[in-house]
Parts: structure tokens; C-alpha cells; sequence
């Protein structure tokens, strides 16, 4: 705006001057004269500070949802919560496969039948831009270990990576999140091949984009003897920066109930020591945790549905979570291309009939609540989900059973409105 602002004021008083305007420009010195100096230029004006964060175009209009009933068969349901992802492609599982395994079945925005892959049982199928990323645990035979899928947008495998291998399930834990520049974050623990010692264990963390190909490969973050009595925990995450942040017990490091952490560049790289995280535990490997990202930078650790602490890029040190957030329950997710939250409310305990999201400027101001309803009937039992795209998807069970006597739930969603 200033170069154009200027621009506009040049033109201006050129057109005086040749209408013959009394103020002349001075006349070019002859040679030998001395030359004239141009008169200094004008202070500049600073920049005005940035002004409060407001809810202006934050809160979205509303949108009309679409419904689609599901058949899953005599005795399934739609256990595994549902994902869209950017191109409007929605992936449901409807069906135990067998051996621990789930079908997924993928339908285009117009609903016409795309694939159907089989995973094994994960909480949650991370949608991108273009298809869908899993992490699951195989236990038995050859090939129990911890395993990265990516699928495309039509459900197809782009590619597989084995990130652990282990003697049946023991000894196994990790942990995975999306990443916020597309892709997936994983962290596992697992005992360290060829070691004497059965105790020692390494920790290992590697972050995949959202094709499916390595942001970088996996890099070992520590290493330490098991103790007799230590579970085993670890929770990662990836801010907006691209540093990932992993969190474990930290018993080995700093004692008994205590946490250690860890950052890493975007390439992998130590960005600092292993650091206290100034968290009373990660509790056992049973327990709910998520490390979010948060606009502009840096992580809030939820365990149980509280948040707990907040982490700044790249900082080995922790301070208490934001205020605004405190208090408040439920999944952050950015949304609006970054300009603002949604929070999602955490799993109903009992089956509701309407789910709330609230949206909320960067600064934690409330912009406003959006209500969703379920279809007549039928109230829904699982959490609300966000589409890559923006989506809202709500997962609920039929009413009844169908004419055929099979089982079913409802796909309800409301295309693109946190986009």
C-alpha cells in the first residue's frame, strides 16, 4: 500500500508542474558548478502494530449436510472412527476382516465405490490432501512389529514401512500423530537388537510426508536400561515450524515419575538435549495423550482430555498450558488456513443427539459456537472428526436394523465448513 501510495502522489504533482505551477525543479548544474543536493528524503512512517486477533470471516455460514446409511453386515458396526480427505473422498471401516484386521471401504465426494483396503485396529486414520496414512501394531507370526501404510485417495497402497520388529507384542509401544504440513509423525520404543542386555531399549522417531515418502528417516533420540518397575510411554508431535517434539518416562534420566523430552528439526536433527519436561508422568501406556500444535509455533500436551503443559518450538523447558485453553475440553484442531482453532468436543460418555464445536481466534477469543445434529432417531456415541478438507463428520448407528436384518450406522457430514 505505501509504494502504491506514493506512486499516486508523484503522479499528482507532475501534472501540477507542467500546468505551470510556480515551485520549479532545478535546473541541471553546468560543468564546473558545484552540484546541488537533492532535498532528503521524508522520515517513513513505522509500521502500525498488529491489532488484536478478531473473529471477522472466522466463524464459517452454515452449510447443508449430507447423509449416507451404512451396511456393515450382521454383527458389525462402524467401530473405527470415519475420515475425508482433501479432495472430499471418505474412508469408513464396516467390517471385522479378521485376525485383528478391518476393512475400509473409500467413496468419492458423489458416493460411487473408489477401493476397500484392510488395516489392522488404530484409532485413527490420518487424511491428507490427496488419501489416507495409518499406523498399527502386528502381533504373530514373522512380521509382528509396528507398521506406516499410506493409501491414495481411491484407497490404493502407495507404500508400506516396517518402523520396529519384535518377539510377538512385548516389549512394544509407540506413538503417532498427524503432521501439520501434510504427512505423519511417528515415535516407537523398542528393545535394541544385539544388545546383551534384554533391559536396553531405544527410542526412535521418523516423519513421514503426505505421499507417504520420508520427511526424514528414523533417528534413534535415546537410549536406556528398562528399569524393574518403569512402564513404558511416549508421546510425539509436530508444530507448525516442522520440529517434533517426543516426550517418554524419563524414570532411566531424572528418577522415578518423571518425564523426559526431546526436540528435532525438520531434518531429524537434535535441536536439543534430553531435557526434564517438567511433567509429573506420561502415565501408563493405557492412557490417552496428544501433543498439539498451536498457531505460530510449539505444542500443548493433553493427557485424559487436560491439558497440562505447553511446550515453545523448539525450547527445552515447559510452562503451563494457555489460559483460554486451560479450562476447556475437548480436541484443538487449526483450522480456516491457520487463521483459527476449532475445538471439537471430547467422546460423548453417553450417546448425544447434538455435538458443539467452538471456534476461536489465535489469542483463545471465542468466535462463536456451531451446533451439529444427528439424524431422527439415532444419537451419536463417537466424537465428531475433521476432514482435511474442512469436512465435519459425524458417525452415529442406524435406528434399527435394516429390512435384511443387517447392521449399520449413518455417515453424516458437512462438506468443506472449516475450510
Amino acid at each position: 500500500m505505501r509504494t502504491w501510495a506514493v506512486a499516486a502522489v508523484a503522479g499528482v504533482l507532475g501534472l501540477g508542474l507542467a500546468c505551470g505551477d510556480s515551485e520549479q525543479s532545478p535546473p541541471p548544474a553546468l560543468p564546473g558548478e558545484p552540484q546541488i543536493p537533492a532535498p532528503p528524503e521524508p522520515p517513513s512512517k513505522p509500521e502500525p502494530e498488529p491489532g488484536p486477533f478478531s473473529c471477522e470471516d472466522l466463524l464459517p455460514a452454515p452449510v447443508s449436510p449430507v447423509s449416507r446409511d451404512i451396511v456393515t453386515g450382521f454383527n458389525d458396526s462402524c467401530e473405527l472412527h470415519p475420515a475425508m480427505d482433501g479432495a472430499g473422498n471418505l474412508a469408513y471401516a464396516a467390517g471385522y476382516a479378521g485376525y485383528g484386521t478391518y476393512r475400509w471401504y473409500v467413496r468419492s465426494p458423489e458416493w460411487s465405490p473408489l477401493n476397500s483396503f484392510i488395516s489392522r485396529p488404530t484409532p485413527d486414520l490420518w487424511p491428507q490432501a490427496h488419501g489416507f496414512q495409518t499406523v498399527s501394531l502386528i502381533c504373530g507370526g514373522a512380521t509382528s512389529g509396528i507398521e506406516f501404510e499410506a493409501f491414495d485417495g481411491m484407497g490404493q497402497s502407495l507404500t508400506t514401512v516396517g518402523l520396529g520388529n519384535y518377539s510377538g507384542c512385548d516389549g512394544a509401544e509407540f506413538h503417532d500423530a498427524a503432521d501439520p504440513a501434510g504427512g505423519t509423525v511417528v515415535a516407537w520404543v523398542r528393545p535394541t537388537s544385539g544388545e546383551l542386555d534384554e533391559r536396553q531399549r531405544e527410542l526412535k522417531v521418523q516423519r513421514f510426508d503426505g505421499t507417504g515418502q520420508t520427511r526424514f528417516a528414523a533417528v534413534t533420540v535415546a537410549t536406556w536400561l528398562l528399569g524393574a518397575q518403569e512402564q513404558l510411554a511416549v508421546v510425539v508431535g509436530t508444530d507448525v515450524q516442522g520440529r517434533a517434539l517426543v516426550l517418554w518416562n524419563g524414570d532411566a534420566f531424572f528418577g522415578a515419575g518423571t518425564t523426559a523430552g526431546r526436540w528435532l528439526d525438520a531434518q531429524g536433527a537434535p535441536l536439543t538435549p534430553i531435557f526434564q519436561a517438567q511433567v509429573p508422568s506420561l502415565g501408563s501406556a493405557s492412557m490417552s495423550r496428544a501433543l498439539t500444535p498451536l498457531i505460530g509455533g510449539g505444542l500443548v500436551l493433553q493427557l485424559d482430555g487436560m491439558w497440562t503443559r505447553s511446550f515453545a518450538s523448539g525450547v527445552s523447558s515447559a510452562s503451563a498450558p494457555p489460559d483460554w485453553l486451560a479450562q476447556r475440553r475437548g480436541r484443538l484442531e487449526i483450522v480456516r488456513g491457520g487463521r483459527a482453532y476449532a475445538l471439537l468436543p471430547p467422546t460423548p460418555s453417553a450417546p448425544v443427539c447434538t455435538q458443539q464445536v467452538e471456534v476461536l481466534a489465535p489469542d483463545g477469543t471465542s468466535c462463536g459456537v456451531m451446533t451439529f445434529e444427528t439424524e431422527p432417531g439415532a444419537c451419536a456415541s463417537d466424537p465428531l472428526v475433521l476432514g482435511a478438507d474442512g469436512t465435519i463428520l459425524q458417525q452415529q448407528p442406524l435406528a434399527h436394523l435394516l429390512e435384511n436384518g443387517m447392521n449399520g450406522c449413518i455417515e453424516k457430514w458437512w462438506p468443506g465448513i472449516l475450510h
